[in-house]
């Protein structure tokens, strides 16, 4: 037992002690045992809590400086797991996304998933600094994934080629099976060239435009844009329609063409074309011996181009290559 006076000798080492964080009873520096509270050493107050998710300061360090996009995790900004946002990495076909910049060059975001764009329409408007050229495309009803060129240029863009005619040849004749059936043809030449092909977007891309290419041999390619609905190419053929551009945007597409004077019908499976217009001598149109456009018959085997017989001295017969397009 400590008498006074030892006491007040042992005060000076418990005040430098509290000074320092730690604490000496008076039991203690008598012999005692410590109790347990005050044997227990303090934490520094400097020392880092482990992170929320397990990983050590350094590894949440780490991420800050841009690693999230190689710990196999999604997080961050990313679209999916390590891919999309800031990181370098873009995310692949049915991967989740955040918007379209998070998927690869081709693939648009669509219902939170990165997939193949149903029209180059839909492809222009996701990626609007794409260039024209042959993409991948799916139409939301089916599971068909083919290829196609997209117009990116012409009247503001989003064009997609569903059908190629060469006017010398007679595979796209009127009468041709390949108008109204699901049948393709060629459909491995999407690209904008001269090789005769009926693409998998006749048969199942919708629109509410058509862009008639025509293209003379040796001559520059003249367009006409023609307002058309429908749920696709075939059933809009078969189904046949009415358009309005006139009798001289028609003629414009060929140079030095000519129409019988009368009848003036035109549209879609009119008289004796299954895309233009035909002219008859006759004031009506039962038997036109005249047409512009694409898919025709009659007095020539020209089936895409110009062509005009019983025309007064003023016939023609101008084939032409014609490519169609729909948006």
């Amino acid at each position: 037992m400590m008498s006074t006076r030892d006491t007040f000798a042992v005060l000076p080492l418990v005040v430098a002690l509290g000074a320092c964080g730690l604490s000496l009873s008076i039991d203690e520096a008598d012999g005692g045992a410590p109790s347990q509270r005050d044997a227990a050493l303090p934490t520094a107050p400097d020392a880092a809590p482990p992170a929320p998710d397990g990983s050590s300061p350094i590894d949440a360090a780490s991420e800050d400086a841009g690693d999230h996009c190689q710990n196999g995790r999604k997080d961050g900004d990313e679209g999916a797991l390590d891919c999309g946002g800031s990181c370098a990495t873009r995310c692949v076909l049915a991967d989740s996304c955040n918007r379209t910049s998070d998927c690869q060059d081709g693939l648009t975001c669509r219902g939170g998933l990165c997939q193949v764009p149903a029209s180059c329409k839909e492809l222009h408007a996701e990626r609007p600094s794409l260039p024209t050229g042959v993409y991948k495309l799916q139409t939301l009803s089916t599971t068909n994934i083919f290829a196609a060129q997209c117009d990116m240029s012409e009247d503001a863009g989003g064009w997609t080629l569903a059908l190629k005619v060469d006017g010398t040849k007679a595979n796209f004749g009127y009468f041709a099976t390949y108008w109204e059936n699901d049948t393709l043809f060629n459909e491995g030449q999407a690209a904008d060239d001269t090789t005769e092909a009926k693409l998998a977007s006749y048969v199942e891309t919708p629109f509410d435009d058509v862009l008639l290419v025509m293209t003379e041999k040796g001559k520059g390619p003249q367009k006409k844009k023609i307002s058309l609905k429908g749920t696709s190419l075939r059933s809009a053929i078969k189904g046949g329609a009415v358009t309005n551009l006139g009798r001289n945007a028609w003629l414009s597409l060929i140079q030095n063409s000519a129409l019988q004077a009368n009848c003036n019908q035109e549209g879609l499976s009119v008289g004796i074309v299954r895309i233009g217009i035909v002219g008859n001598n006759e004031n009506d149109c039962n038997s036109p011996n005249s047409y512009l456009g694409v898919g025709g018959y009659g007095c020539s085997s020209t089936v895409a181009g110009n062509v005009a017989c019983y025309n007064g001295g003023n016939d023609k017969n101008l084939p032409a290559f014609a490519a169609v397009y729909v948006r």
